[in-house]
């Protein structure tokens, strides 16, 4: 049986816990140890389970690694989906500011995972690109109605919205990784003024 029918066979309510409470325990003893110093049984003892329990989920220490991002990621996408359906019934601004608060909040919540571990870390550049697509369209999805709704400058929404995507991430990323005690009003503030300079409308708009 290969890993992901290993994987398909073990869908109940009692294994899908078990693999959270991997996830869980891998991000917290990855945090402490880092990347190279922890082994598997030392997420599958924090987990308290037996070492053979994290194969059933995951081929490698790499594999967790993987599905914590992918977490990550998913999480994110869930705040920018929920905010996006919001955008029917609320002021553009006002959703798209709650929303960088969020990532920034999250994000800083999460600097030592990117500290400890992201960064010593090299996925292929492929990695993630499925969730960056998805992200990418709700951000376009967005600014389109941002346009109709007269909130927006009117631009190439893909392009913007990739360009926007890449930015924010990139930048909140660098900076869990770099500075020990980020400000997070401050970088909320700025990255709030980086958005509405890039999508409120011209005076020729």
């Amino acid at each position: 049986m290969c890993h992901h029918d290993r994987q398909s066979a073990h869908t109940g309510g009692a294994a899908i816990s078990t693999e959270q409470a991997l996830l869980d325990a891998a991000e917290r003893v990855l945090v402490e140890r880092g990347l190279q110093a922890t082994k598997v049984e030392d997420i599958t003892s924090e987990a308290g389970v037996a070492k053979g329990t994290f194969y059933l989920y995951f081929a490698t220490k790499e594999d967790v690694i993987r599905a914590v991002q992918r977490r990550h990621f998913q999480t994110m996408l869930d705040n920018v989906a929920e905010s996006a359906a919001r955008l029917h019934e609320a002021d553009f601004w006002a959703v798209a500011d709650a929303l960088i608060d969020t990532m920034v909040a999250y994000d800083l919540e999460h600097r030592q995972w990117y500290r400890k571990v992201v960064q010593g870390w090299a996925p292929p550049p492929s990695e993630f690109a499925n969730e960056r697509a998805d992200m990418q369209h709700l951000v376009a999805t967005a600014i389109k109605q941002g346009i109709a709704d007269g909130h927006c400058a009117d631009v190439d929404t893909d392009v913007t919205s990739l360009l926007l995507c890449s930015a924010i991430e990139g930048s909140l990323h660098q900076i869990c990784m770099t500075e020990a005690d980020p400000d997070a009003s401050r970088l909320a503030a700025g990255l709030k003024d980086f958005v509405r300079r890039v999508l409120s409308p011209r005076p020729t708009d």
